[in-house]
C-alpha cells in the first residue's frame, strides 16, 4: 500500500510504500530523495519545494489522499 504525506509548512511531499523498510537513500538534483528498499527497488520518494516542482498549489497537495507508485528497470 502506498501512503502520501504532505508537509504544508515546509512544502515537502513524501510518497512511500507503507510496509517497506528503507535500506538507503539517494539525493537527486537537490529537490528529490529516493528511498531504496532491501529488495533494491524504489520504496519512497520525497520531493522538496513540491508545489514549485510539480506546479500544483499547496492547497491541492494538502488534499491528496492516495497515490500509485511503480518503477521501471
Amino acid at each position: 500500500m502506498v501512503e502520501v504525506v504532505y508537509d504544508h509548512q515546509y512544502d515537502v511531499l513524501y510518497i512511500f510504500k507503507k510496509d517497506e523498510k528503507v535500506k538507503f537513500s539517494i539525493e537527486v538534483l537537490g529537490n528529490f530523495v529516493i528511498d531504496i528498499g532491501h529488495n533494491n527497488k524504489v520504496v519512497g520518494i520525497e520531493i522538496f519545494d513540491a508545489s514549485k516542482i510539480l506546479k500544483i498549489p499547496k492547497k491541492e497537495l494538502k488534499e491528496i489522499k492516495s497515490a500509485k507508485m511503480s518503477s521501471v528497470i
